[in-house]
This record gives structure tokens, C-alpha cells and sequence, in this order.
């Protein structure tokens, strides 16, 4: 699916899960060229069961679901590269996030930006991410490239008319706690950065960001990645 194609106004979602997109077990989509998936209120806008790559200048951007994920890999693996973006989404309710990534489930972001996204949530405390939220240990969080995470934030309100300027929030680019590890696979060249925060305590000797198997950090990206303590 590429080119100037456009997927837009699908919805509303409602409590039920009510996809934009559904790639199914062993299903497999590109989203390449200008293609924008927009102004669409499905919960979740895409949900992945299989093999999804967005690329180029393809764009996930200002969709709004309820109590539900803007991006779920659920199941298989998703990967952003090039220039392709999620951007500009709110997600409203208890368990709103941008892209949520199931145990043991794949987010490649290679390049590209998850940038600007905004939750707002009317309980509990800042444990998921309005940028990514690994729901597990065993989620699976590999960053290269020129990729940039940053601008996503978390408001302690149902929604965004309940915003005043003493509503708190707090900068959640990726939610990383309970051994969580950011893992680094290519050097890092963006001009923007990679944030990342934990809404627990961290202690003497806990890892938060490793290079793989194949990639060994330097200065320069570690210099790009900026941790962010609790907030609020």
C-alpha cells in the first residue's frame, strides 16, 4: 500500500475492539511512499498479528481511540524506517498508550519518528507509554538509525477539554521498567533524541540500555538518549 493513498474517518471504535487495520497471524502489509492513515477514531488505528513495515514517508497521524492503543503488535513484528512516522495521535481512557508491544512481540524502529503523541488517562500512575510501551520483560524493543522518540506525554485527565494549566503530566517517550532494556542496534545519528522513563525506581547496577549482539554503544549515542525519572 503506498503512493498517495489515503485511510481516513473510520470509527468510532468503542469498547470492543473495532481495527482501522488488522494484519492477521502470518499476514503481511508495506505501507510505503506519502500513504497517511489519519483522523480515524478505531481502536486500535493498527493492530498486528503478522509482518507490518511502514517506510519511506508513510504516516500514522492524528487518530484518536478510546481506552485502547493507537498501534498494537499484538502478535509478529512492526517496523518503522526511513521517514515514516506516528505522530500527532491521542489516545483517551485507563489503558490508553501509543504503540503498545505485546510479550515477546517485535518493535523495530529503524529510522522514522514516534513523536508528539498524547495520552490522557483518568487513574493510576504513569506505567505506560504515550510514545511505546513495553508490556513485558520480554517485549522486544530494537532502536537504529536515525530514529527519533520524543514530545509524548501523558495528562492525568479523561480527556483533553479536562486540561488546565495545573493538570499534570508527565514526558513518557518509552516506558521502561522491571528490566526493561533499550537495545540499540545500529549507531544512533538523529538530530533529535530518544527518551526514556520509568515510572519505578531505579537502582545501582540495573540496565537500561545495551547495544546487541552485533553493535557495540559509543559516546555520540549515548549522548542521544536521555532518561527521564518519575514526574507528578
Amino acid at each position: 500500500m503506498g503512493g498517495d493513498v489515503e485511510i481516513y474517518g473510520n470509527g468510532p471504535g468503542t469498547t470492543t475492539t473495532t481495527n482501522c487495520i488488522w494484519i492477521g497471524d502470518n499476514g503481511t502489509l508495506l505501507v510505503d511512499g506519502n500513504a497517511n492513515i489519519h483522523d480515524n477514531t478505531a481502536n486500535p488505528t493498527v493492530l498486528s498479528d503478522g509482518q507490518c513495515v511502514f517506510a519511506d514517508n508513510a504516516k500514522i497521524e492524528k487518530n484518536n481511540s478510546k481506552n485502547s492503543p493507537v498501534v498494537t503488535v499484538r502478535n509478529g513484528e512492526l517496523t518503522i524506517k526511513d521517514k515514516a512516522s506516528v505522530s500527532n495521535n491521542v489516545s483517551e481512557g485507563t489503558n490508553g498508550v501509543g504503540i503498545k508491544v505485546a510479550a515477546g512481540k517485535k518493535l523495530n524502529v529503524l529510522g522514522g519518528y514516534i513523536t508528539n503523541n498524547t495520552v490522557y488517562k483518568t487513574n493510576g500512575v504513569y506505567d505506560r507509554g504515550a510514545g511505546v510501551y513495553l508490556e513485558t520483560k520480554d517485549s522486544i524493543l530494537n532502536i537504529g538509525g536515525n530514529a527519533t522518540i520524543f514530545g509524548n506525554k501523558i495528562y492525568m485527565v479523561e480527556s483533553a477539554e479536562k486540561v488546565t494549566e495545573d493538570t499534570d503530566f508527565a514526558d513518557v517517550d518509552i516506558d521502561l521498567y522491571d528490566s526493561r532494556i533499550l537495545n540499540v542496534v545500529s549507531s544512533l545519528t538523529t538530530d533529535g533524541y530518544i527518551g526514556i522513563f520509568s515510572s519505578k525506581e531505579i537502582t545501582d547496577g540495573t540496565i537500561l540500555v545495551k547495544g546487541n549482539e552485533s553493535y557495540t554503544l559509543t559516546e555520540s549515542d549515548l549522548e542521544k538518549i536521555k532518561y527521564k525519572t518519575e514526574t507528578g
